[in-house]
């Protein structure tokens, strides 16, 4: 055959088998002549950081994620950013993408408009955890129509077209925290749920997957999913974003400490999902079946 293909098919069958042993590590003997498919089941984006994410039935992926994910980022008069940690109700601006624009939306307030077609806006400075770098401001009205919302002086930034974050390995970085996918699995959720209050929102996840053991997406070093593969990063250790009420944006704490009793990382820090890195550009849908490799 042509050269090379003898090693690749080797390893794409090794790959099989691995795959093969690891789900019946996981699901037992039960499987021999039945194998349990993992597919996605829950699809998010969200385009503002720590306001109200999107449903999706499909999502398109960028270099940077699915596209529009935390494209947008809420900054305060020095730059830094503002999450739910600070201003928790930040959960209660709700985001919708349309035809051409980004709307916003709050309780008592007019919806506004975020055109996605760039005009001539100012850059400015922004730090989002160690990094700064520059951003475009989305201009007076923007801000004008936050502060009416969260009563705190604050300013609406966008992801400039040659932004330049980067993860801890080098691959292009929004504003999300540290990595660009956040898989969670429903058997996790659904464990965790007879805890403490589990809702899919408030560990803002990108992929949500069935099928598999709760917590299984710990022991992934890659997965598939449309025409994306991902690449596993590290555990995702959480904060007290967790225990905001997403419909409500009161905050308990009740979520964090029954986590951290229940999941920790070797440094003693609450753990649920895994963080990952993708490999090029194309999309993903619900109901699509997840290939994964164990570590």
């Amino acid at each position: 055959g042509p050269l090379g293909c003898g090693n690749i098919n080797s390893r794409l069958i090794m790959r099989q088998v691995l795959d093969r042993r690891f789900r019946r590590l996981y699901y037992g003997n039960a499987l021999s002549t039945e194998e349990v498919m993992v597919t996605v089941s829950g699809l998010y984006v969200h385009p503002v950081k720590s306001c109200a994410g999107i449903s999706l039935k499909r999502a398109h992926v960028d270099d940077y994620g699915i596209v529009h994910d935390r494209e947008w980022l809420i900054v305060d008069e020095h730059g830094k950013m503002l999450t739910q940690r600070v201003i928790p109700k930040l959960c209660l601006i709700g985001t919708s993408l349309e035809y051409d624009h980004l709307k916003l939306s709050a309780k008592g307030v007019s919806d506004f408009n975020v055109p996605f077609v760039r005009g001539r806006r100012d850059e400015r400075m922004v730090q989002v955890w160690d990094w700064r770098g520059l951003a475009q401001d989305e201009g007076d009205d923007a801000a004008r129509w936050l502060e009416s919302v969260l009563h705190a002086p604050c300013r609406l930034a966008r992801r400039r077209d040659k932004h330049d974050r980067r993860t801890a390995i080098g691959s292009p970085l929004g504003f999300a925290d540290g990595f660009p996918f956040l898989v969670v699995s429903q058997a996790a959720l659904d464990d965790f749920a007879a805890k403490a209050p589990a809702q899919a929102a408030r560990f803002r996840p990108n992929i949500v997957v069935d099928g598999c053991a709760a917590y299984a997406e710990d022991t992934w070093s890659e997965m598939s999913a449309g025409n994306i593969s991902l690449r596993g990063m590290k555990a995702c250790s959480r904060c007290a974003i967790i225990n905001v009420d997403q419909r409500t944006g009161r905050r308990g704490t009740r979520t964090l400490k029954a986590l951290t009793a229940h999941r920790r990382n070797d440094q003693g820090k609450p753990i649920f999902g895994r963080n990952f890195i993708h490999h090029g550009s194309g999309d993903i849908s619900l109901g699509d079946r997840v290939i994964t490799y164990p570590r």
